[in-house]
């Protein structure tokens, strides 16, 4: 797959009514795993989350893969950290074996999946910098060790036992710091 053959966009009640065929036939449900997540993508779509969904164009705009997340926040050391949370992240089982090729780029060749989640963390960081002002990204893992090494190998790592997402910290919880606009610099 090329960049141009991915579209997204931000899920909302039109993107749901007109997506209906494509949300309904969407199945990240790999030998068993994870079928809650495929409710999930239509639930997340009549909740208040932001929701990026991505459509294969090349393919009657079938769904590869979303990426559901909201505003929230840590504490650290007595202090609340505005965060954001990936509260859902899924890939269709079509595309989870695919990989990205980035002909526009040097950049090497990567899963469907790992080019989904890094688009969607630029993209939730550069809402931060520019809106929210978050310092953290961060969301819970599965417990299965290869969905762990998946978040560590895309730009994630486990959340220190000292910062607590409202009391739901757990040795799967993965992390990611936004580095704000002035102190890259």
């Amino acid at each position: 797959m090329k960049k141009s053959d991915i579209a997204f966009e931000y899920a909302s009640l039109p993107v749901f009514q007109t997506y209906t065929k494509q949300i309904e036939n969407f199945n990240c449900s790999k030998e068993g795993h994870h079928e809650g997540l495929n409710q999930r993508l239509r639930q997340s779509l009549m909740q208040d989350v932001t929701t990026l969904i991505f459509f294969d164009c090349l393919n009657e705009n079938h769904i590869i893969g979303y990426c559901s997340y909201c505003c929230s926040s840590l504490k650290y050391e007595g202090e609340v950290c505005p965060a954001v949370e990936i509260i859902n992240f899924a890939v269709d089982q079509k595309y989870q074996d695919r990989y990205f090729d980035s002909y526009e780029t040097d950049e090497p060749r990567m899963p469907c999946s790992a080019f989904i989640l890094r688009y969607s963390v630029s993209h939730i960081e550069e809402i931060s910098q520019q809106h929210m002002r978050a310092r953290y990204l961060f969301l819970h893992s599965d417990q299965r060790e290869k969905t762990v090494h998946f978040y560590k190998q895309n730009l994630f790592h486990p959340c220190p036992r000292d910062f607590n997402p409202f009391g739901r910290w757990s040795e799967f919880t993965m992390i990611h710091e936004i580095i704000p606009p002035y102190d890259a610099e």
